[in-house]
């Protein structure tokens, strides 16, 4: 079959496919038209020329003497703007030639081509099939129509009907199957164009899509809810679809809202990359112009997999490094199947030799370490687990706490002598889950959470205990240091080698050649330094070996009022002072 010969058969296929004939066209006379100035004459109207010297004068027509046939009437040669003239233009008060000379131009547009009208549709999808445009859902249509000369007067369509006088664009086409579309336009002076017809199918009909099981190995399994399971890799689903007009273009699935696949024809849909448990098929099909079917879902429930057990902890536990736990934690095994239910569970430590069916909680024992439990579980269909392994570190040793005195601190006979102002430090190590607390008490007093240094405040004999508990419970036994408080200043002591001699100004006199004596004493941890001070000069140590003592020299051989202050420290720097006014005379 040569080239021809299919376009006359696609020729013929179209045109018996649509029979719908054109309707009765407007006829539309030949006429002039004008628009201010412009005189537009459809250019096979004859035309006569006459003049006169003025309104409602006698007119004379005009001829042509040479070829007296071609006036009165005769037809413009042009289409388009044609002139009648006169050669030179007189001015019509000197009734002589314009200066400069221009000729006299009377324009008169000449029209003999009808308009052309374009259809254009839109806002739907498009698809040729054996020669036939045929088109989806949302289709319209817009006439546009041009002229060159006079101007498009109107333009009409009939669309499955009458002609109708067109006005609006975007006309929406809803009638499903054959369409037919007669249009043309007139200008202003009644040229028609030539009836231009457009044939198209209408399509929005989706297709439909069929969904069947195909019949192979299988179990089924009524279930609480009465859905069936289908057991096994070899389930398989056949969809098979059909549209009435364009024909389905593709057919597309996806299961449990996944990735859209392209059903492929003949090749049956398998789940043996599913999961067990329940999941759903959804499809449709599209055809050639984009109609799209609504989509259909089918729940499909597998039981192909085996249980699944959980290992949990109860009771002291805790994750840094590793799962800390206790030999006190409880060990539980949970396991569960989605539809035929477990069987046995099993399990070992630290590799045994022997799996143990696991029938309740246990726990471990012996010294610290990392212990791994390995378990799984089996189905009555004997779908057997994949191996799983815990791996904990069994902590059993107990943390331990030291206990640090600041300073002041002072230690004789045994006895670890401090202050109120002496800081209490605490320090406690675990080796394995770390420490969770540390917990003191001073006497009898309530049991603290320690978290920075402490004072002891109250005077006497103290018992500071404490211990430590680790993250996973293991508790120290209760430790204990003994210390004795001192806040208590020595008391000072001033006494004069010689009796006062007098009175003055309501201080003591002596006489100059007295001697001073200071002494003191302390309680608990005795006297460290003795300073003292005369008349506000240098501060110095008593009784010491740099020093010549107070007693010794002639400090006060002058005849004047003395002032001395005197200050007092223990061994733990607890100070107290005194000032002493006297008189000295000769």
């Amino acid at each position: 079959m040569n080239k021809f010969s299919v376009i006359f058969t696609l020729f013929l296929i179209v045109n018996q496919v649509f029979s719908q004939s054109e309707p009765e066209k407007p006829i539309f006379d030949n006429v002039v038209y004008q628009v201010g100035d412009s005189i537009f004459f459809q250019k096979s109207l004859p035309v006569y020329v006459s003049i006169s010297t003025g309104e409602g004068s006698k007119s004379y027509n005009l001829k042509s003497t040479m070829n007296p046939s071609d006036a009165n009437p005769f037809y413009f040669d042009t289409e388009g703007q044609n002139f009648i003239r006169s050669k030179w233009a007189i001015d019509p008060i000197t009734k002589k030639y314009t200066s400069p000379k221009r000729e006299i131009l009377m324009p008169v547009y000449a029209d003999g081509i009808a308009p052309r009208t374009r259809l254009r549709f839109s806002n739907a999808p498009r698809y040729i099939i054996n020669g036939i445009v045929n088109y989806g859902v949302g289709l319209s249509f817009t006439l546009i129509s041009k002229d060159r000369v006079s101007g498009v007067k109107n333009t009409y369509h009939a669309l499955n009907g009458d002609y109708l006088k067109y006005s609006t664009d975007n006309l929406a086409v809803t009638k499903e199957g054959e369409n037919s579309i007669f249009y043309f336009s007139v200008d202003n002076v009644g040229n028609t164009e030539m009836t231009k017809l457009s044939k198209f199918v209408l399509d929005v009909t989706a297709p439909v899509t069929t969904y069947q099981e195909k019949k192979g190995t299988v179990f089924e399994m009524i279930l609480d809810n009465g859905e069936k399971t289908i057991h096994g890799k070899k389930s398989q689903v056949i969809l098979t679809s059909k549209d009435n007009i364009t024909g389905v273009q593709k057919t597309e699935y996806s299961i449990d809202g996944g990735t859209i696949k392209r059903y492929l024809g003949g090749n049956p849909l398998n789940y043996n990359n599913l999961s067990d448990g329940k999941h759903t098929l959804s499809y449709y099909s599209t055809d050639y112009v984009k109609n799209r079917e609504n989509k259909k879902t089918k729940t499909i429930i597998l039981d192909k997999t085996p249980p699944v057990s959980d290992l949990t902890l109860d009771g002291d536990q805790h994750t840094n490094n590793y799962e800390y736990v206790s030999d006190r934690t409880k060990i539980k095994i949970s396991s569960v199947d989605n539809k035929v239910g477990v069987k046995t569970t099993n399990y070992d430590v630290d590799g045994g030799i022997n799996n143990k069916v696991y029938i309740g909680p246990f726990s471990l024992s012996g010294k610290s370490t990392l212990r791994e439990i390995r378990y799984n579980s089996e189905d009555h269909l004997e779908n057997i687990e994949i191996l799983k392994i815990k791996t904990v570190f069994l902590d059993t040793d107990l943390p331990s706490t030291k206990i640090r005195y600041g300073k002041p601190l002072f230690f004789s006979r045994d006895t670890i002598f401090i202050t109120s102002k002496t800081p209490v430090k605490l320090i406690a190590n675990d080796k394995h889950s770390g420490v969770k607390h540390t917990n003191y008490r001073i006497n009898k007093g309530q049991t603290s959470t320690y978290k920075t240094p402490f004072f002891v405040l109250d005077e006497g004999n103290t018992v500071i205990g404490f211990n430590s508990t680790d993250n996973v419970n293991n508790k120290e036994i209760q430790q204990s240091s003994r210390s004795f408080v001192d806040n208590t200043p020595p008391k000072i002591y001033l006494n004069f080698g010689q009796n006062k001699i007098g009175k003055e100004e309501g201080l003591d006199v002596y006489p100059n050649y007295v001697r001073m004596f200071i002494g003191a004493t302390d309680s608990h941890t005795g006297t460290d330094k003795i300073l003292y001070q005369i008349n506000g000069g240098d501060q110095v140590e008593y009784s010491s070996p740099k020093t010549i003592d107070i007693s010794e020299k002639g400090a006060f051989s002058e005849s004047k009022k003395y002032t001395v202050n005197v200050e007092v420290k223990d061994k733990l720097g607890n100070s107290s002072s005194k000032t002493y006014e006297f008189m000295v005379k000769n």
